[in-house]
């Protein structure tokens, strides 16, 4: 199937990811920072949703891809990710260039050669101590899901349900003992890349099911509300391990486009979060530690009343129009790099091939 052939976009599902890269925002943001933080906890989890989500949209867009179009795929992998994150990088160089205003020792190694190590999305796999923008080590994991993707998408499209049932219920297991119980809070090394791929895998095979077995309206309906009501005692009780899997459910049940959820994530202002999510999720820890050392103390003081709630909110709003310029000016224009080159060479093809058609007629004549 050519790349151009891709499925609609599911809202809803675009809505989950501005849902869990806010969750992220505010716990960095809430929990770390001494503000209401009995209200948001254990928003490291997202990221391990993030990894299901991933997982399960790839393989729906690229459900069919083969041999020739996986150049293409990490090309638009590649965009995908480099230019919003690259924009991020520029803003920490920008608040790098006043060192002696920042409260933050991460800045301190940003103009060294560990720069160039975050530049390329290395951390997972070099040592980087006090990475300026440490939620980045998320990207460097999801690149090896990529680099993984092209043959674990040909074997599991093909499998049949008895092969692909234990498998999906293995994934599961992984993702919920292993990775988030075994692995729990790990950013680098194996243990990282256990989650990413644990994860990216469980996504997939979560899709593979879907596509394979729909199990009707009303039972979309029942179980859609047994993994709200799980995600949220996961989310509000100590449980927080759990929350993936019941986002996978969910996101099972979203696939569908026929519930209750759907239709709430399918509003305006969620589905302008998802969108914005990336760009949410790459400005928010650099956005904190400026607006902590730079805000005026009178106006954002970092404490657990009023107040605090309202630097949360200024900084929240600052946040959602960096992220929107961002979207805009750096996510929208990268993705349509790799249209714009595959139109360069058809023309530049087109053109030498024209040249060889009046060289041959030439030669002809004579």
């Amino acid at each position: 199937m050519a790349e151009s052939q891709a499925p609609p976009e599911n809202k809803a599902l675009t809505s989950i990811r501005g849902v869990a890269a806010l969750w992220v925002v505010l716990h960095h943001w809430v929990g770390d920072l001494g503000v209401f933080a009995d209200e948001i906890r254990y928003g490291m989890r997202s990221v391990d949703i993030f990894f299901v989500l991933s997982g399960l949209i790839l393989a729906e867009v690229y459900y069919r891809l083969d041999f020739r179009s996986v150049g293409g795929f990490f090309l638009k992998r590649f965009f995908r990710i480099y230019p919003a994150y690259w924009f991020s990088m520029a803003l920490l160089g920008f608040v790098a260039l006043f060192p002696h205003r920042m409260t933050w020792t991460g800045f301190i190694s940003l103009w060294n050669w560990n720069y160039v190590g975050l530049l390329m999305l290395l951390q997972p796999y070099i040592k980087i101590t006090a990475g300026a923008n440490p939620v980045a080590w998320s990207l460097g994991i999801e690149l090896t899901c990529y680099l993984a993707f092209p043959l674990a998408m040909m074997a599991f499209r093909n499998l049949k349900p008895y092969l692909l049932i234990p498998l999906l219920i293995f994934a599961a297991w992984f993702e919920v003992y292993y990775v988030l119980v075994v692995c729990t809070a790990e950013t680098s090394g194996m243990a990282a890349l256990g989650r990413g791929l644990g994860g990216f895998g469980f996504g997939m095979l979560v899709l593979c099911f879907a596509r394979t077995w729909n199990p009707g309206k009303t039972a979309v309906h029942v179980v859609e509300g047994i993994a709200t009501v799980g995600i949220l005692y996961a989310v509000f009780n100590p449980y927080p391990n759990h929350a993936p899997f019941w986002a996978a459910v969910i996101m099972y049940c979203l696939y569908f486009n026929v519930g209750v959820l759907s239709r709430i994530l399918e509003t305006p202002v969620l589905y302008w979060l998802g969108r914005i999510s990336f760009s949410m999720y790459l400005i928010h820890f650099p956005l904190i530690c400026a607006m902590k050392s730079w805000g005026p103390v009178k106006y954002f003081r970092w404490t657990n009343n009023y107040v605090g709630m309202r630097s949360v909110g200024v900084s929240l709003l600052i946040l959602f129009l960096l992220s929107t310029l961002s979207l805009h000016l750096m996510e929208e224009p990268g993705r349509r790099i790799p249209a714009h080159l595959a139109a360069m060479m058809r023309r530049f093809k087109k053109g030498a091939q024209t040249q060889s058609a009046s060289a041959a007629r030439v030669v002809g004549d004579q």
